[in-house]
């Protein structure tokens, strides 16, 4: 761009020359018809004017921008040098759609005139939807709460389009609700179908408004079959639950409609898990919902699941349950062992009574303690009030893992710090504490157990100790309950003693294996 007007003496006398026609001739100028096309309302759109004056001397180009599209045109003139090219950025912006057409006039040195034409197609703004009708139907197999559709709106225009949506309703929702597309660029956006609690056909027309443009409607139509369910238990009481102990129990969902249904479960509070969360009951047909309870603390609990039927009312379970903590208690004051030879082997009696009204579990770790084992004794125990059975499985071995999960945090100890519940401040012999096991899943190996004592019931066990090294032993008898509480009536103390025997054996065991008897035939 050069300057507007002429400043010097010789400027001055040069832009105010008449031109003859050979030198009018060596002035080019173009293009001579600025066709903008088609643009948008409000949109400002430049296209450039050019003027090269092949001259020995300067001229003086003034443009004319009569008309209000072409005010923001710049500039109005020239001063341009022997030699060069100067540029016109002729504007169009209009805010009322038309075509426009207009003649602008400049000229040269203030004598010479000619006409440039102007034209556009001015528009007002227009968004393209990819679809006008959107059909939403469930298949067959189709589990889903609701369903999406889409629908693509395309900006061809020469600016960015401003956009929002109106008119959604609880059965039809659009995302996003508005927006700005940028020239040439398109924006999805998705319809969510959500049926009513009523079966039946719903309708709705979205309305697209395009700022500086027209509106559009968008037709939505959605419709599921009408379907209807009950609970074959209005109520699910679970009765009083042991703390950190699981409990499974089954409710049946009954299809009384006239066509299958599609449930989902929602507000399942913490402590429950409930399977399958979703699925599909056919046609006079049922269908198990497997609840699980789990809880870890000692409450009353009383909550409710939602059952959403897909198309029908929802159906509403209430739950309730209460959760204790087992009272079990070690008979014995204290485990004494006294004073062993090495090799030689000793027993002493462990008896737990639980005197609550729920079963309770408990869980034994003597990984530290590889010259202890736990068993089952072998009279009766005593019976329940009522019973007298005798569990053999009352005592299971089991993995590493399976304790974690069992005591919960408390298993964490297990990597680190205090794995056995000792207390601080107590004494363990050197050796004590050997290298975790190779395989923690080896359960024939474990020297970890899962104790059930049932309600109301007294179980006996024995604890074997049969020393390997020399040293003493005082320690904290390392038994949690199910989700890793320790009550003061299993806190009991275990005393033992390995002496070195006058007479010492290489090894204490002799193992033949199997042999092949021979008959003599």
């Amino acid at each position: 761009k050069f300057k507007a007007g002429p400043t010097t003496q010789a400027e001055v006398k040069e832009c105010s020359a008449a031109l003859e026609n050979w030198q009018l001739a060596l002035i080019s100028v173009g293009p001579r018809i600025l066709d903008f096309e088609n643009i948008y309302v409000k949109s400002q759109v430049v296209k450039s004017f050019s003027v090269y004056n092949d001259l020995p001397s300067a001229i003086l180009v003034s443009m004319q921008y009569e008309a209000p599209e072409l005010n923001r045109s710049t500039p109005v003139s020239q001063v341009i040098p022997s030699a060069q090219a100067a540029g016109f950025d002729v504007m169009v912006c209009s805010a009322m759609p038309q075509s426009f057409q207009r003649q602008v006039i400049y000229t040269i040195n203030g004598m010479h005139a000619f006409k440039l034409l102007v034209k556009a197609e001015i528009t007002p703004v227009f968004l393209k939807m990819s679809r006008g009708d959107l059909n939403f139907r469930f298949s067959e197999d189709n589990l889903e709460r609701t369903l999406t559709e889409t629908v693509t709106l395309t900006n061809s225009g020469n600016s960015s389009a401003r956009f929002s949506w109106h008119g959604g309703n609880a059965s039809f929702a659009i995302n996003p609700t508005q927006g700005v597309i940028r020239a040439g660029t398109s924006c999805t956006c998705e319809v969510v179908f959500s049926p009513p609690n009523s079966g039946g056909m719903m309708e709705a027309s979205l309305n697209l408004k395009t700022e500086d443009g027209e509106d559009q409607f968008l037709r939505c139509v959605g419709q599921v079959p009408d379907a209807s369910c009950v609970l074959q238990s209005r109520r699910l009481e679970l009765g009083i639950l042991a703390v950190g102990l699981p409990h499974e129990r089954s409710v049946q969902i009954v299809n009384n409609g006239k066509s299958a249904a599609v449930f989902h479960v929602e507000g399942v509070p913490d402590g429950i898990t409930i399977s399958p969360m979703r699925g599909r009951v056919p046609l006079d047909g049922r269908a198990d919902l497997d609840v699980h309870v789990l809880l870890d603390r000692q409450m009353q609990l009383e909550t409710a699941v939602t059952l959403c039927i897909r198309g029908g009312k929802p159906l509403r379970l209430p739950i309730s349950a209460q959760a204790m903590v087992p009272n079990i208690e070690m008979m014995e004051d204290e485990i004494e062992f006294g004073q062993l030879t090495l090799g030689a082997m000793a027993s002493a009696p462990i008896t737990l009574k639980n005197s609550s009204a729920v079963e309770g579990t408990l869980y034994v770790n003597l990984q530290p303690y590889p010259e202890f084992s736990l068993s089952l004794a072998e009279e009766k125990s005593e019976a329940k009030e009522e019973e007298g059975d005798y569990d053999a499985n009352a005592i299971q071995t089991i993995t590493l893992q399976q304790h974690q999960l069992g005591v919960g945090v408390v298993g964490d100890a297990l990597a680190g710090g205090n794995p056995t519940g000792a207390k601080a401040g107590w004494m363990m012999a050197p050796g004590s504490f050997p290298a975790a096991a190779e395989d923690d899943d080896e359960e024939a190996n474990s020297q970890i157990y899962k104790i059930t004592v049932q309600p109301h019931y007294t179980l006996h066990m024995h604890l074997s100790y049969q020393p390997a090294n020399l040293g003493q032993h005082f320690f904290e008898f390392p038994i949690l309950a199910a989700g890793g509480v320790k009550h003061d009536g299993l806190r009991k103390a275990v005393r033992a003693e390995a002496l070195r025997p006058r007479m010492l054996f290489s090894d204490t065991t002799l193992d033949f294996k199997t042999k092949v008897v021979p008959t003599g035939v």
